[in-house]
């Protein structure tokens, strides 16, 4: 488990042994529990070293290759999103405008038809007037 070259019986107790052979590879593991620190320490180690080999732990450089390239496609992203809530946002004011134009083309027309109304209602109103009088002046 602590890897090759180490031999606990070659040192006269186990934690002295791998004290030892942790020296002899030159790490230094400081600990109030001798050989359970030490243990640890290469048991991460070499966990670390087969995740790494095994591409689970991507290198520094990767993650920071990685980070950015995702920052990027989430800018991109937004980016999108912007353009896209904008293209709306002028086809909404478009639609607008094309509605405000039309309410004045109804206004004016509507204008222009009371006005003609109006005139009708006017002109019947003479009529009628008119033919009252006329009745009036007959009998």
């Amino acid at each position: 488990m602590l890897g090759a070259g180490f031999d606990p019986t070659q040192s006269g107790s186990h934690d002295l042994g791998i004290v030892s052979w942790v020296r002899e590879k030159g790490l230094f593991a400081f600990s109030l529990f001798g050989h359970l620190a030490a243990e640890t320490l290469l048991s991460a180690g070499c966990i670390a070293s087969a995740l790494y080999a095994e591409r689970k732990i991507l290198p520094v450089t990767c993650r920071r290759t990685e980070y950015h390239e995702l920052k990027t496609a989430d800018r991109k992203k937004a980016m999108t999103e912007r353009e896209e809530l904008e293209q709306e946002l002028r086809q909404a004011k478009r639609e607008k405008a094309e509605c405000e134009s039309r309410l004045e083309l109804i206004a004016a027309n509507s204008s222009e038809a009371m006005r003609a109304e109006k005139a009708a209602l006017d002109a019947t109103i003479a009529e009628s007037r008119a033919r009252i009088i006329r009745e009036q002046l007959s009998h």
